[in-house]
């Protein structure tokens, strides 16, 4: 496997809106073009920490935000 880091990074974005409360919560989904892999966050900001970090530590990003 080829363990140089990745240089270009693709993915499926796919965000909704949720009511809870009252208050509008936006959701937000990942997939990776590459491998199929998808990550689900509650929030808008955790999924641009998880691209902020994917940039910075491509090999260790999934792993942290990963759906298992």
């Amino acid at each position: 496997m080829d363990e140089r880091p990745q240089s270009y990074l693709s993915y499926l974005l796919r965000m909704w809106r949720e009511e809870r409360d009252r208050e509008i919560i936006w959701r937000a989904s990942l997939e990776s073009a590459q491998t199929r892999e998808r990550w689900h966050f509650a929030t808008v900001d955790e999924m641009i920490e998880f691209i902020y970090a994917c940039i910075r530590e491509p090999m260790d990003a999934g792993a942290l935000f990963r759906d298992d």
